[in-house]
Formats: C-alpha cells, structure tokens, sequence
C-alpha cells in the first residue's frame, strides 16, 4: 500500500513539472513579454535612429523618442513599449517586440523611417525608467549633445531649449486634434496651432487660458514644423515675446546643428 502511494505521488509530481513545462511554452509562444526579462537595455537605449521628417532626415538616441507616428493617417508603427504580461504585470522596459520594431523600422542610416510626428525629449533621461542604469546609457551615446543631456547638463549650455518639442510634417499636425488640457478638455492643441497659422519661421504662440495653457509652434524648414508647449505666466508682453522667440530659435537651431543628418 505504501509503494502505490510513492509511485501515486511520484507521478503527481511528475505531471505537475510537465504541466508547468508546457505552460512555460506555452507562455513563451503567447506571451514573449512574459520571457522578456523587465530590465533596462542601454545598448538599445543609445542606438542611434533615423527619421526623414518631410525634407529633413534627423537622428536621436533612442531614448529621446516619446512617440511618432507615420504617414499618411498618422498611424503608429511601433508596439506598446510597456506592454503588460498574459497576467497585467507591468513593464518598466522596452519589449523583445518593441526592440525589434524600432531596429527594423529606423536603425539603417541610408533608409530614414518616413514618418509624419515625432515627440523628441531633451531633459534628463527618465521616461524608460533608465536613471538606474544612466552611467551605462551615456558612455554608448553617439554625439556629443545626446550624452550631455543624458548627464543633465545640455540645457546649461542652450539654456532656451525646451525639455521637450514635437517635430511634424502639415499631414502630422492632424494629429494634435486629440491633444487636449487635462485643465480645459474642450480646447485641443490644434485649435492653438490654427490661431497662429501661418506658421512662420519666428516663433508664435496661442493659449487656452491666459498664458497658463500655450503651446507655440515655428518652421524650422519650409517643410518641417516644430510644436512645443509653452509656458509664460505672469510676466510682461515684452518678456514672454523675448521668451518665445528665443525659444524657437533656439529648437531651429538645434535641429539643423545636431539632429539634422541630410
């Protein structure tokens, strides 16, 4: 009676392990986000990536691209980079499956990724939850001004730099229609960018609310627009106009400096 129990017991123990065998493949199949270990990348992180931007081709690390989106209905070519697990566990860090998106769509240099928006950041590296390991991102950063930023330190030199700018063809401006204040829902951004239409290589600025919700738009090329938001509360007319122009000069600038490829 004893060995039936041992051998009961033991081929419990054997169909448990095999069980969880094939629920592993099987999650592995399924779910490659649930293999995918959480962690940061800073190889990836600091890969160098290319988009053409209406007659402009750029280059940014990585870890500077918020979001894009690519002509002609402004769809957005990548997965979430954060995709939960088969369970709704949370991500930290970028997917197998994001990884190897953003490699294929705009990792070759002589082949820019066409696309019609791209929110680019410029202040301290965070957004990817990489400050734990940013002395490993800064050292592969490619350029000059990417690792300055990476180490906080770009915007001491270009102090009127924005933290963050969107830069867009006019088919991607459509997309800022659902671009609103979480503080005044029924205004978008593109109502702002249709007050200072035409868009002119001198920075011009609209607002919700005051000068508490602007946002501020300027052509860095004939083809190339860039958005940003704007913020100039409780100065004088003279101020702010020095503020944002200077701002947009500034993101003009830069892009044609540093970001600027072709």
């Amino acid at each position: 009676m004893v060995e039936v129990l041992e051998v009961t017991t033991a081929m419990k123990q054997i169909a448990a392990l095999l069980i969880a065998l094939v629920l592993a493949i099987l999650a592995w199949t399924i779910y490659p986000d649930k293999v995918d270990e959480d962690r940061p990348d800073p190889g990836f992180l600091a890969t160098d990536v290319f988009f053409r931007l209406g007659d402009v081709v750029i280059s940014v690390p990585v870890v500077s691209v918020q979001r894009l989106t690519e002509p002609p209905i402004n769809s957005e070519p990548l997965p979430k980079f954060r995709r939960s697990g088969p369970f709704g566990e949370p991500r930290w860090f970028a997917t197998q499956e994001y990884k190897a998106a953003m490699r294929k769509l705009a990792s070759e240099r002589t082949q820019p990724a066409e696309v019609s928006t791209i929110w680019l950041n410029f202040g301290p590296y965070g957004t990817y939850g990489e400050h734990s390991v940013s002395r490993g991102i800064c050292p592969k950063l490619s350029s000059e001004w990417s690792q300055k930023a990476c180490h906080n330190q770009l915007r001491t030199e270009l102090k009127n730099l924005p933290t963050e700018f969107h830069l867009s063809t006019e088919t991607g401006l459509e997309v800022f229609a659902n671009h609103h204040f979480e503080s005044y829902p029924n205004t978008s951004v593109a109502a702002l960018i249709d007050e200072v239409r035409p868009v002119q290589k001198v920075g011009k600025a609209a607002c919700a609310d005051g000068k508490r919700g602007c946002y501020a738009a300027i052509l860095v090329t004939d083809e190339l627009f860039a958005i940003w938001p704007y913020v100039c509360a409780g100065a004088s007319e003279e101020i702010c106009r020095n503020k944002l122009e200077a701002e947009g000069a500034e993101i003009q600038n830069f892009v044609r400096t540093e970001l600027r490829t072709d």
